[in-house]
C-alpha cells in the first residue's frame, strides 16, 4: 500500500507531466494542424503539410472538436474555445495513461523493456535490428513506429488504454516532449523513492496502486472546485467523471471484495474452503452458523465492478477468481464435471 509521502511524490509527477503535455499538444495543434487556444482554426485544405497521415488526423480532430461542441450545454460560453480545452485535456490525458501503462507493463515483464532505456531499450533496438534500423527513417520516427506496435499488440486485449486508432490519442509528442516525457517518467524518485513512513524503497512502476493514483491526480481539486461552483451538477459525461473520479484505497478494495466474493464462495462450500487465508478483511465470527448458499461453478459467479476506474477491483478479484476455479477444481468433484 502506498503511503501519503509516497502518493505525493505520484501527485508532483502528474503535475509536472500534465503541465508539460498540455502546452506540447496545444503547440502541435497550432502549428501542425491550423486548431488555435480561443478555437478558430484554418481549413483543412489550406495546412502546409501535404503529408497524408497529418491531413487525415487533421480531420479527425476536427471530427472529434465537433462532437465535443454538440454534447456541451447549450448555455455555454464561447463553445469552440471549451471544446478545444477539452480536446487538449484527453488528448494529454490519454498520452500520460499509454507511457504510465507501457513503462508497467515492462515492470511485469509483458513486454520488452520500452519506456524505462528509451532509445536504448532492449524492445526498441531488436526492433531496430528487424527492421533494418537507420535505413528508414530518423531515430524519433522508429521510435513512435515502434511504439505504435507495441500498442497495436496491447490494443487487443486493452483497447481503452492502448488503441492508437483512437479520438481520444490523436497526437503523439514531438521529439523534445517525448525526451522530457520519458525524463520525468524514469526520474529516481519514482524508481528508487525511500519512503521514510515505511522504511521500504519503492519502484512505483512494479505498484498496482500507481496508475489508479495518477488518474485520481490528473483532475486537480481546483478544477473540481470550478466545476461544481458552474454548476450544481454534471452538465456533461466528462464533468460526471471529473466529480466521480476518485480512486478507491486498496485496504477498501480487499475488503469490499472479501465480504462479497470471498464470503459467497465460503458460504457455498459450507465454510469448508480455505479461501480465508488470502481475504484477510473477510469478516468471520467464532462459532458462526454458516448460511446456505447454493453451491455454484465459477463459470457462472458474475462480480459487478462498483467503481469502473482503473480496474482496481478487477485486479484483486481476478485473484480470488484464480483461487476459485483452482478449489472447485480439487476439491468439489461435482462442479467443473464437463471440463475434467
Amino acid at each position: 500500500m502506498i503511503s501519503q509521502s509516497g502518493k505525493s511524490i505520484i501527485q508532483q509527477f502528474v503535475t509536472r507531466t500534465k503541465e508539460l503535455l498540455l502546452q506540447s499538444t496545444l503547440a502541435t495543434l497550432q502549428e501542425k494542424y491550423g486548431i488555435w487556444e480561443d478555437g478558430h482554426k484554418i481549413p483543412v485544405e489550406k495546412l502546409s503539410t501535404k503529408d497524408t497521415d497529418d491531413i487525415h488526423v487533421a480531420r479527425m480532430l476536427r471530427e472529434r472538436l465537433k462532437h465535443i461542441v454538440n454534447s456541451l450545454p447549450e448555455e455555454t460560453a464561447d463553445k469552440d474555445k471549451v471544446a478545444v480545452g477539452q480536446l487538449i485535456a484527453e488528448q494529454a490525458f490519454t498520452i500520460l495513461n499509454r507511457f504510465c501503462a507501457l513503462r508497467m507493463c515492462e515492470e511485469r515483464d509483458l513486454i520488452f523493456e520500452t519506456i524505462r532505456g528509451g532509445y536504448n531499450s532492449q524492445g526498441f533496438l531488436s526492433y531496430d535490428a528487424v527492421t533494418g534500423g537507420g535505413a528508414v527513417g530518423n531515430q524519433y520516427t522508429r521510435y513512435k513506429w515502434y511504439l505504435s506496435s507495441i500498442s497495436d499488440e496491447l490494443s487487443v486485449e486493452l483497447p481503452a488504454v492502448f488503441d492508437r486508432y483512437s479520438q481520444f490519442c490523436l497526437i503523439f509528442p514531438d521529439e523534445t516532449t517525448l525526451q522530457n516525457l520519458l525524463a520525468l517518467i524514469n526520474a529516481d524518485n519514482l524508481t528508487a523513492y525511500y519512503d521514510a513512513q515505511t522504511g521500504e524503497t519503492i519502484n512505483f512502476w512494479q505498484e498496482d496502486e500507481t496508475i489508479g493514483w495518477i488518474y485520481q491526480y490528473y483532475n486537480s481539486l481546483e478544477e473540481r472546485r470550478k466545476i461544481r461552483e458552474e454548476s450544481s451538477r454534471p452538465r456533461n459525461s466528462r464533468e460526471m467523471a471529473i466529480r466521480n473520479q476518485f480512486f478507491t484505497p486498496e485496504y477498501i478494495v480487499k475488503f469490499l471484495t472479501d465480504n462479497t466474493l470471498g464470503r459467497a464462495w465460503y458460504e457455498m462450500t459450507g465454510g469448508k474452503s480455505r479461501i480465508y487465508e488470502i481475504c484477510e478483511y473477510m469478516v468471520r465470527k467464532p462459532d458462526e452458523e454458516i448460511p446456505f448458499r447454493a453451491l455454484k461453478e465459477p463459470t457462472e459467479i458474475r462480480t459487478l465492478d462498483p467503481t469502473c476506474g482503473s480496474m482496481h477491483f478487477g485486479l484483486y478479484a481476478y485473484s480470488l477468481y484464480e483461487y476459485i476455479y483452482l478449489d472447485a477444481w480439487d476439491n468439489q468433484p461435482t462442479l467443473l464435471s464437463e471440463y475434467r
